[in-house]
């Protein structure tokens, strides 16, 4: 018995009888173009600046196919937010680097087949470079006394809460992500409470560190608010599921921008 590959997506084993034929992709670019993203904060979660971004660089090593490597570097953007690819599958060396303090972060990250930029990664320095900033971008924040979850009786398997931009310029937002720890998951996400989904797939939930991405980017004005409603949370990811209740529950809420902010439902309608 053998194996043999000649490129491709296929590996064929032969010597038994008939071949033996496995596809192990769907085609090349599920192996070799794939994202992530990540963001850079320091010891305080603060992040960059754009003064801080341009002494920033983010550095991935990974196989070039020929039994060699290849070194990419990417700049973040002006809040230390970078995009990645495309790169091969697998663990890869990765390093962020920061100049002025003679500092470089060293991890690895997984990239798995068909990954794409909505698999995002924090990395902190141990060092509070960017504070002089203030205590982080908090461009968009969780409008006060605006959050509440609810449902049908004794149910409060929704939520809702509003967003306010805060700073003096519009903001351009293109995904979000609900972070908590309850077993629970949900079965669509409306922003701007129009009943236009940005995500709903009541048969297979989001769970808890999912990101939906809009399908097309918001853009939210200098002071003013938004509402988001996130609805049908269940106790199993597929299938009719019970109601699961998010009342007492902390979420945190993070969005493409790197605004990020808890919010708890301490009442339920």
């Amino acid at each position: 018995m053998g194996y043999s590959y000649s490129g491709g997506v296929t590996i064929t084993s032969t010597g038994s009888g008939a071949n033996i034929v496995t596809r192990v992709a769907e085609s090349a670019a599920d192996l070799l173009s794939n994202e992530f993203a990540g963001i850079i904060r320091d010891i305080n979660d603060s992040l960059a600046t754009a003064d801080d971004t341009a002494d920033l660089d983010v550095v991935v090593i990974y196989p070039d196919g020929t039994g060699g490597i290849d070194t990419a570097t990417f700049t973040p953007s002006d809040t230390g937010w970078f995009s990645v690819g495309p790169v091969p599958i697998g663990r890869h060396p990765l390093l962020v680097i920061y100049t002025p303090g003679a500092d470089t972060l060293t991890r690895y990250v997984t990239v798995v087949p068909r990954q794409s930029s909505q698999h995002i990664f924090r990395y902190n320095f141990d060092t509070d470079y960017f504070s002089d900033a203030g205590p982080g971008y908090t461009g968009l924040t969780l409008k006060a006394d605006s959050d509440t979850a609810f449902g049908t009786p004794g149910a409060c398997n929704f939520i809702k809460f509003w967003i306010e931009n805060t700073t003096a310029d519009p903001i351009q937002i293109s995904s979000i992500t609900l972070e908590y720890t309850k077993v629970a998951y949900y079965a669509a996400l409306d922003y701007e409470g129009d009943s236009d989904y940005e995500f709903q797939n009541p048969s297979t939930r989001n769970e808890s560190g999912d990101v939906v991405t809009f399908g097309t980017p918001e853009t939210v004005p200098a002071g003013s608010y938004e509402i988001i409603i996130v609805e049908t949370f269940k106790d199993t990811k597929i299938g009719s599921g019970n109601a699961a209740s998010m009342e007492n529950e902390t979420v945190t809420v993070s969005f493409s921008d790197g605004s990020s902010f808890d919010v708890t439902f301490d009442y339920c309608e």
